[in-house]
């Protein structure tokens, strides 16, 4: 039998298959593994939905175990229960803080591994579990009863972060705040500034009991005098150009975690105290202790 009877080869359908099977390949997700776990998993999505939790770079198991913060009973430090912190506070001088995740043991682990283990290709997923939180807080803004009238899409004036000190960048290699910060700027396309910068360095804020942890903050941050003027600038000249009406600036400081709360009210105090008692200080972090 030749090839011209109208036959095929036996021969060929080995080969057939093998091209098929490659082309499957291709036309397939590649496998990766899971950046917590070290499974192997198909197909992670780019971007979390608020719907699928999913996370980029995560497995399934790890998506669904990550604790989001869904419904907020606390509105000042956007606790998932009622906060015996907030209850005591007279007055803060941020408007409010809004998180991703609770900080539970799994969270831990994660964040451990991204700041003290090395394994930075969990950034992008840090930025995702973020981003989930800012667009809620955007929506929570853009309510009825919210705090957004104008200024367009994004109204922040800049979005800025909290500062490490030099001994502590030198040790870890990065700030995690101002990596979340600008990856938050990037994908947004939010105005970034570099507007403080930390004065002491001390113990770790997490062997330190509340009342420390206030108390040390104090007098930690001060202004990025440069930055700062660069800001009141360009805010000026908006006002000018008719840009955007006068009033205070509108700042959204970023942080990996929210414990007590010490660290976001020295920050604003710092803020407020050289741009003006009616700049309006947002607070953004990854995970609520």
């Amino acid at each position: 039998m030749n090839a011209l009877d109208g036959s095929p080869k036996r021969h060929w359908l080995p080969w057939i298959k093998r091209v098929v099977a490659e082309s499957m390949k291709l036309l397939s997700p590649p496998a990766a593994e899971c950046l917590l776990c070290g499974k192997t998993a198909v197909g992670f999505v780019q971007r979390p939905s608020w719907t699928s939790r999913a996370v980029a770079g995560l497995c399934g198991a790890c998506s669904a175990s990550v604790p989001w913060i869904a419904v907020i009973k606390c509105p000042i430090c956007g606790r998932a229960e009622t906060c015996g912190d907030c209850l005591r506070r007279t007055r803060t001088l941020f408007i409010w803080n809004r998180s991703a995740v609770r900080y539970d043991s799994f969270m831990k682990r994660m964040l451990a591994l991204y700041k003290y283990r090395g394994h930075e290709r969990l950034e992008p997923a840090l930025i995702d579990m973020l981003s989930v939180a800012y667009e809620l807080m955007m929506n929570e803004m853009r309510s009825p009863c919210g705090q957004i009238r104008s200024r367009g899409q994004h109204p922040w004036d800049c979005i800025t972060y909290v500062p490490v000190s030099d001994a502590r960048s030198a040790e870890r290699g990065f700030n995690q705040a101002e990596r979340l910060a600008a990856g938050l700027a990037v994908r947004y396309g939010l105005p970034l500034g570099s507007l403080l910068v930390r004065s002491k360095h001390g113990a770790k804020q997490s062997f330190k009991s509340r009342a420390q942890r206030i108390r040390d903050m104090q007098h930690v941050f001060e202004a990025n005098e440069g930055a700062m003027a660069k800001l009141r600038l360009k805010s000026n000249k908006q006002v000018a150009n008719g840009e955007r009406k006068g009033g205070g600036l509108r700042l959204l400081l970023v942080d990996d975690i929210y414990t007590t709360g010490s660290t976001a009210e020295a920050c604003a105090r710092t803020l407020i105290g050289h741009l003006g008692a009616d700049t309006a200080v947002y607070v953004l972090t990854w995970a609520r202790s």
